[in-house]
């Protein structure tokens, strides 16, 4: 701290900072009131950034003087206005601000769900009895919506309390005292079987689809159907036999956003089996004699999308779910979903031997505790020689005919 500071203001130093005395390192300022009678909390508020002492003070003394305005507005602050406040917090605030998608996601959670039923309750006043009576009302009026929906939601809303409870806006967050959870139960996974996966993949229907080749991706890499729908042939390596997952075109309330791999492991080299390779060969020079048939928009792209529409724009990845559910069904197979593709590919690749360290990898997993979780076996292997052993695993009566 500087020895120039005075009470709630000091000087924030660098690590670099050799002239404590004379640097210009920022001010910043700091403040706390006393106790709250009733919840025993204080506000401890502080700011940063400001060139001098003088910046620091004169902003520290307008925020205490405008404390009683805006105990008054907390006062009538409704829960509504207190989600959207929180929410653009989130997307344009300082620090660690969230994912576009992750973003796209808790508006959906605020405007469908959360503010029609408790959007004009005052915040203050909000009880763990309205939270369970307005999450009923949601059960009742969309019952569709699956448990893992309504936890995401119920997540949106307890995460948004407890920054209120942080500010200071509320004593305590409701939430703590519901009997709600905004974790849902895992569904039981049982994937395709290598036999069960052959037998689809094998089906004329399905390897005339247009997305065939998508789905031959899918299940031989495990890549997720955003890291699929975001590839360009820029990350396709043919000749040396593998991809490069660096993005992802992911879906919030059907709006599509495109961005980096959903984390640092994310980013990752995928080797591919032979049969997998000839595959997307096939499909590559299909695309290309169709490029003269794209919009304007999409005609002269350079690099395009590996899986797109017909006009060129790149796929809406929940065109991939829709169609491989469609092929299930027209197939007579039993019913998986899209996802369980990415299970069966780690499944087939351990009972085959392979590591689950080098099976995390491949899956861009945050670390191996949640294959190890999921999957739960290991025996050390290379990733090359695991995508190998699952691809093997699979019978086909038959090479895939085109794309």
């Amino acid at each position: 701290m500087s020895k120039n500071s005075t009470p709630g203001v000091r000087q924030r130093h660098t690590t670099r900072c050799t002239r404590p005395a004379t640097c210009r390192c920022p001010w910043e300022w700091q403040y706390e009131s006393k106790a709250d009678p009733n919840s025993g909390k204080r506000d401890q508020s502080s700011r940063g950034g400001y060139p001098t002492m003088r910046d620091a003070k004169t902003a520290r003394a307008t925020y205490v003087s405008d404390l009683p305005n805006r105990a008054n507005a907390d006062r009538r602050l409704t829960v509504g206005a207190w989600l959207t406040e929180w929410l653009e917090q989130r997307v344009n605030g300082a620090g660690k601000t969230i994912r576009p998608t992750t973003a796209t996601s808790y508006l959906d959670h605020i405007e469908r769900f959360l503010t029609p039923t408790l959007g004009k309750r005052v915040l203050r006043d909000l009880t763990a009895g309205d939270i369970e009576k307005a999450f009923a009302t949601i059960r009742r009026e969309h019952p569709n919506l699956s448990p893992a929906s309504i936890g995401r939601c119920y997540a949106t809303l307890r995460g948004a309390l407890n920054a209120a409870a942080k500010s200071g806006r509320l004593a305590v967050n409701p939430c703590a005292r519901t009997s709600l959870s905004s974790s849902a139960p895992a569904p039981k996974v049982r994937p395709w079987s290598g036999e069960e996966l052959g037998s689809f993949l094998d089906r004329p229907q399905v390897q005339a689809h247009r997305l065939f080749p998508a789905i031959q991706l899918l299940a031989f890499t495990g890549l997720r159907r955003g890291e699929v729908c975001g590839l360009r042939w820029s990350d396709v390596d043919l000749a040396g036999g593998a991809v490069r997952v660096s993005r992802s075109r992911t879906v919030a309330a059907y709006k599509v956003v495109e961005g980096t791999a959903k984390s640092a492991d994310g980013h990752r080299i995928v080797p591919l089996d032979p049969e997998t390779v000839r595959v997307l060969s096939v499909w590559q020079l299909e695309q290309k004699r169709e490029r003269w048939s794209w919009s304007d928009e999409h005609r002269g792209d350079a690099d395009p999308y590996v899986f797109t529409a017909p006009d060129g724009a790149p796929i809406h990845p929940e065109r991939v779910t829709r169609a491989f559910e469609q092929l299930v069904r027209a197939t007579g197979m039993r019913q998986v979903r899209l996802h369980d593709l990415r299970h069966g590919l780690a499944s087939n690749a351990l009972n085959s031997g392979a590591s689950v360290f080098e099976v995390s990898k491949l899956l861009g997993h945050a670390n191996i505790a949640v294959t190890s979780d999921i999957y739960g076996h290991l025996d050390p292997r290379r990733g090359r020689e695991a995508i190998g052993l699952a691809a093997a695993s699979v019978p086909r009566s038959r090479p895939s005919a085109t794309a």
